[in-house]
């Protein structure tokens, strides 16, 4: 009965990595080739599961959302490196729910709560960030390392730029922090209806 009872709560959270992992990849697409805005939110529905249930669910969705891309892209590129900034996102989110938030917290104090999750989470994504793209710049043998989000500030910067790593980092703070206020209030949004609507206990 026991195993039985696991077996279904187990199975439910696989499709919802799969289907989470995939809406967070058509959630990318519409934000950057759709309305054309320098963000990245991609990673609304793993947070939403990992404040649901457990960061080793969202990572799991990360990766379908990775697995997919390549799919979809036919190919295997070195981008696919910031599935390990994503991990971070996950993690992090995580302890923080884990050792900050209470359910029995009133609403502004979560509110201030998310507003500190997402400050925080803009530091680990931006120096994650930074440093993978400087890996793939290394990896590309090109020196390209800037996506569409950041590639409109280093156009801005063109010429000041002097220190590659702390430079990588910096350009993604002004992207991220906005990016992270719709994430992490989004990724939240979506965990409290789950909550409402999703029975795995």
């Amino acid at each position: 009965m026991y195993m039985n009872f696991e077996n279904k709560r187990n199975l439910i959270l696989l499709l919802l990595s799969l289907i989470f992992g995939i809406l967070d990849y058509y959630m990318c697409d519409f934000v950057v080739y759709v309305l054309k805005v320098p963000l990245f939110c991609d990673t609304i529905f793993c947070l939403a599961l990992t404040f649901f249930a457990n960061p080793l669910w969202g990572i799991l969705a990360v990766i379908f959302y990775h697995l997919f891309d390549i799919l979809v892209s036919h190919s295997f590129v070195v981008y696919q490196l910031y599935t390990l900034s994503a991990f971070l996102c996950c993690l992090t989110a995580w302890l923080y729910k884990k050792f900050v938030m209470k359910s029995d917290d009133t609403v502004i104090l979560t509110i201030v709560k998310l507003l500190g999750l997402s400050v925080i989470m803009c530091l680990v994504m931006s120096i994650s960030g930074g440093i993978i793209s400087r890996i793939c710049a290394y990896l590309n043998g090109n020196g390209s390392e800037y996506t569409f989000q950041t590639q409109f500030l280093a156009v801005l910067f063109e010429g000041r730029l002097k220190f590659p790593l702390l430079d990588a980092i910096l350009l993604r703070l002004p992207v991220n922090i906005a990016d992270r206020l719709i994430t992490i209030f989004a990724g939240f949004g979506v965990y409290k209806l789950m909550q409402k609507k999703v029975k795995i206990s």
